[in-house]
């Protein structure tokens, strides 16, 4: 017969988890502590909680305070056994919004805050803060001036929306020296008379701009025209009665001005002339104007005389599949 003595099991180790927490002020997260013995098997024990920033439960619920910073939670157990865990508290990101209704004069915005939308475009951007936030349209827009973008904004439909010329202009839309503008849900339309190449949305110097499920139409130029832009995405948008492109690249002499565009799963639909992606008319010392195109899934056709491809001139890494 072997007999074997061995010690009497005790805590020897206390684990918090998660380890690592961002949460917004107000927010809640639930900590746990497990102890195991010297031999690695779990063992009970009573555990206290601390934090130095926050409150915590008995049980480990966590309420994150208001003051943005970095704090720990603190377990503490039996024979002096303690771990921490960290919270990063960010500030609020309480984003504005702001409903722009064409017919605000005689028609509320079905309820929504603000009590009273406003009627322009170009006020709803005015009134939101340097650092944008949403606007959210409804209604028919004639504008007799582009609708210039400078600051961050995500601009949604909340009901049939249309912007169209009521004048003799270039660009219906100018996204301008800014990073972080999304245009979704959008009628955007041209009409006889106006200017030749004509572009109902334009962007210019500026990054991280995504334009979904727009409809484009009856323009003499491009559904969307850009120049230096850095990260353009264009998705589940329809592109019909262009007369020079669905989405071009204009050349600016500089290399890799136009870089990161993503062009999936659109319709172009009559389309006169020239390409539908990437076409550079200039390249300037040998340099490519264009890099990382992403041309995908797109359903193409053309009802007018000629043909209509996809023509990515002086382009760099492109991948066009599936079209």
């Amino acid at each position: 017969e072997v007999t074997i003595n061995q010690n009497p099991p005790v805590p020897s180790q206390l684990t918090v988890t998660p380890q690592q927490v961002g949460l917004l002020p107000g927010e809640t997260r639930g900590f746990e502590a497990a102890l195991r013995d010297q031999y690695g098997d779990p063992i009970s024990g009573t555990v206290t909680w601390e934090a130095t920033g926050g409150t915590i439960s008995g049980a480990g619920q966590y309420v994150a305070g208001d003051a943005p910073g970095t704090y720990r939670v603190i377990a503490r157990g039996p024979q002096n056994l303690a771990d921490t865990a960290t919270v990063t508290i960010s500030p609020s990101t309480t984003t504005e919004v702001r409903y722009v209704d064409a017919q605000a004069g005689s028609n509320s915005n079905d309820g929504r805050s603000p009590t009273s939308a406003l009627a322009t475009l170009s006020e709803a951007l005015r009134s939101l803060p340097g650092d944008g936030g949403t606007i959210r349209t409804k209604g028919t827009f004639s504008l007799t001036s582009p609708w210039s973008i400078s600051k961050p904004v995500s601009v949604e439909a909340y009901g049939a929306t249309t912007i169209q010329p009521g004048a003799d202009i270039w660009t219906l839309v100018l996204i301008e020296d800014v990073s972080g503008v999304s245009l979704e849900g959008l009628t955007l339309t041209g009409t006889a008379g106006i200017h030749d190449a004509t572009d109902l949305v334009r962007v210019y110097d500026s990054q991280a701009i995504e334009i979904r499920n727009l409809d484009l139409q009856d323009a003499n130029g491009s559904g969307v025209a850009g120049a230096r832009v850095h990260e353009l995405t264009v998705q589940l948008s329809n592109f019909s009665d262009l007369g020079l492109s669905g989405v071009r690249a204009d050349d600016s002499g500089v290399t890799g001005v136009n870089s990161h565009w993503t062009i999936v799963d659109n319709s172009f639909i009559r389309i006169d002339q020239r390409k539908l992606a990437g076409h550079a008319a200039v390249q300037s010392n040998g340099f490519s104007l264009n890099e990382w195109f992403w041309v995908e899934r797109n359903h193409i056709e053309n009802s007018q005389a000629g043909t209509v491809g996809i023509g990515l001139d002086a382009v760099t890494h492109a991948w066009v599949r599936d079209n």
